[in-house]
């Protein structure tokens, strides 16, 4: 971690000098947004989307961004040349700045750009499917990538003891939404089923909606309730850091037959392909 390059307030650093004020609100509340992507092929995949999601979190938080969204382009591809020897994943973060009556945000928020190397998760899970619980909850602003993730740290941990991969939040009126840091699909029929609303417009999302359409799968955008899980042949997890992750357990109900299905092969493979090929 210590040989990456870093933004941090118009300065690259690296992290042994990448600090900031303990009396930010980002800290002392958890109060700021950002936005999380990676490089495919030295580039950042569907980085417009992203930079858009940021710039509406912080727009929706009250934030004003101290920089455009083509200054920000220019920042992440410096960053991508002065940390060129690895695929990196590339966080961007916009705190709420130092706090005079520890509550309310400052007047300068502080804007940083962090690189890392990418750390994939095991082949077997993709091969044979992973395991998932649920918990009730739905996120206070889930249109946006909020700093404050305090729920889906604690249900992760939990989730990790009892060996599963991710937390599956369900809300009070049995709506299934989406996971701690993952959209959710299901299929039945060849068809793909995602819920609409109340959940993250992720942007591995809509990049396999736009795939499966193009590969003549259909999708449908719905609202979804926790009793029809059982009815379901196939589920998989869709997010920036997990691509396409077959899910073949929900707490007790085995999805299916219990393995990685034929649909949610077919979509990993059109991801796969769009991804190795991916120029920008």
């Amino acid at each position: 971690m210590q040989s990456f390059f870093h933004y941090l307030n118009n300065h690259w650093v690296k992290a042994n000098n990448l600090k900031i004020s303990v009396f930010d609100i980002s800290v002392l509340r958890g109060f700021g947004v950002f936005d999380f992507l990676r490089t495919y092929n030295k580039k950042p995949f569907r980085l417009r989307d992203h930079l858009d999601r940021f710039a509406n979190s912080a727009n929706q938080l009250g934030l004003t961004l101290p920089k455009t969204k083509k200054e920000l382009e220019k920042i992440i591809y410096k960053g991508i040349k002065k940390n060129l020897k690895t695929e990196l994943n590339i966080r961007l973060i916009l705190t709420g700045g130092v706090s005079k009556d520890s509550f309310l945000p400052g007047k300068k928020s502080s804007l940083i750009v962090l690189f890392t190397k990418i750390h994939l998760y095991p082949k077997s899970y993709y091969k044979k499917g992973v395991y998932i619980i649920t918990a009730r909850h739905k996120r206070l602003f889930p249109g946006i990538k909020s700093l404050n993730y305090t729920f889906g740290v604690h249900a992760l941990k939990k989730a990790k003891e009892q060996g599963a991969v991710e937390v599956l939040y369900i809300d009070d009126d049995d709506r299934v939404l989406e996971a701690t840091t993952s959209n959710i699909f299901f299929v039945k029929n060849n068809i793909l089923f995602t819920p609409k609303t109340n959940i993250l417009p992720g942007i591995t999302k809509k990049a396999v909606i736009e795939l499966a359409k193009e590969n003549n799968l259909q999708v449908l955008e719905k609202k979804i309730l926790s009793r029809d899980l059982s009815s379901f042949s196939e589920a998989f997890l869709t997010a920036t850091n997990k691509e396409v992750m077959p899910v073949v357990r929900i707490n007790k109900l085995v999805i299916g037959n219990g393995k990685v299905g034929q649909t949610t092969k077919q979509v990993i493979s059109n991801f796969r392909r769009a991804t190795q090929a991916y120029e920008n």
